[in-house]
């Protein structure tokens, strides 16, 4: 995915969040601004809390006949929406984006922003990594390698990073315990995930007040 983001915090009051639970915090919001590259695929995710879900309400334009993809990893299907100009919306299936997933966006017009809008997830923040392939992305608002967001150690795990014409891929080795080679993942981005283990989870705590 060719795309450029910005994430802005805003420090709206001095009240801290301390949980044993995953929270969205009442005093820190942001904005995401990611692009989606014209007349090609980008694999994106909306890493905020919002009420908003579903792709209509994220997405609200789009070029004609741009497609979402949602991954169902239980199935090994798509559900797929597409955007119809003269309902001016998304049709088919239901896509959500909401932080720890992903979606698959052809964009079928120039490049175009787009920006999310939430609240910051905050405190120890679990995504669920099932046998075989899933799209995932950080719940946390955080750009870095497999390594540095926190990723588990499973070998021969495999994270494949969309660049706009393939896949960069890195691979947990357990002999030098890291994913090789060091493959970046930005804010506002998704990324597929093959686990050749048992279902397991992504599990990282988050905590940018202290």
């Amino acid at each position: 995915m060719r795309a450029k983001t910005l994430i802005l915090i805003a420090a709206l009051g001095a009240l801290g969040v301390a949980t044993s639970l995953a929270v969205t915090s009442v005093n820190i919001v942001g904005y995401v601004n990611v692009t989606l590259t014209g007349s090609n695929f980008s694999l994106i995710t909306n890493p905020l809390v919002s009420d908003a879900t579903g792709i209509n309400d994220l997405i609200p334009a789009a070029a004609a006949n741009s497609k979402a993809y949602q991954f169902d990893s239980a199935t090994g299907t798509f559900a797929i929406g597409t955007f119809d100009d003269l309902d001016e919306a998304w049709i088919g299936a239901d896509i959500t984006l909401e932080p720890g997933g992903g979606v698959f966006i052809w964009n079928d017009g120039p490049d175009m922003t787009v920006t999310f809008v939430g609240e910051v997830w905050m405190g120890e923040l679990s995504t669920d990594l099932p046998s075989g392939f899933s799209i995932v992305s950080s719940k946390a608002p955080i750009a870095g390698t497999a390594d540095e967001l926190g990723l588990p150690a499973v070998p021969d795990m495999k994270v494949y990073a969309w660049n706009g014409n393939g896949y960069d891929i890195a691979t947990y080795d357990d002999l030098d315990e890291k994913y090789i080679p060091d493959v970046g993942i930005d804010v506002g981005e998704a990324f597929w995930v093959s686990n050749p283990g048992g279902d397991t989870s992504w599990d990282v705590s988050f905590n940018p007040n202290e």
